[in-house]
């Protein structure tokens, strides 16, 4: 990657950094472009060279953590279980970026639009999810591995939800860790994985 593009693709992270910290603190309706960019820390005008608006900044909000994840998901051995590879990628995700993944689920079950954006971009997450697991296990069906997929991104976004709304203890990881562990017994037993 060239230096020049090297530095866009900061530019463009700090500025989502800076917007998700911010609707984490408070209502997004009341975060500013002129917010964002100073807690970026670049001019206004750069702003408009990597987004036209706030709203068009706040649906790319939506859509980053999907494409990591799934990123995670296709990284892992093919031989592992198709339930632990979901689990490991998202244990290793979160462990990465612990502060920013905290503020991400704060903002986003503080803000209904950007939760609306999240679920969106959950479907197609799922799907890929579902085509990932029957790449891994040719023989399950594609109901059981639509099953699999849909409680794996459930019982996550219990936790999570769990977590950040009434202050469970612990770390996010640790609310992940129980609450998929609690799933994991059923969803071996009924899916033969």
């Amino acid at each position: 990657m060239s230096l020049r593009e090297s530095k866009r693709v900061s530019t463009r992270a700090a500025l989502e950094q800076s917007a998700w910290l911010l609707a984490a603190s408070r209502p997004w309706s009341d975060v500013t472009i002129d917010d964002i960019t100073t807690g970026a820390g670049v001019a206004r005008r750069t702003f408009f060279n990597y987004f036209e608006s706030k709203e068009e900044l706040f649906a790319a909000l939506g859509s980053m953590r999907p494409g990591e994840f799934l990123a995670a998901v296709r990284a892992r051995p093919l031989d592992e279980d198709p339930w632990e590879m979901l689990c490991g990628s998202l244990t290793v995700q979160l462990q990465s970026s612990p502060r920013e993944s905290i503020e991400r689920m704060r903002a986003m079950w503080r803000e209904p639009a950007l939760l609306e954006q999240h679920i969106a971009g959950r479907r197609l997450l799922e799907q890929n999810l579902v085509d990932e697991i029957r790449r891994r296990r040719p023989a399950l069906d594609t109901t059981d591995a639509l099953l699999m997929a849909s409680v794996f991104l459930t019982a996550t976004r219990v936790a999570l939800q769990t977590w950040v709304d009434d202050g469970s203890p612990g770390t996010p990881i640790e609310s992940l860790t129980r609450t998929l562990r609690a799933v994991t017994v059923t969803v071996g037993t009924q899916l033969g994985v």
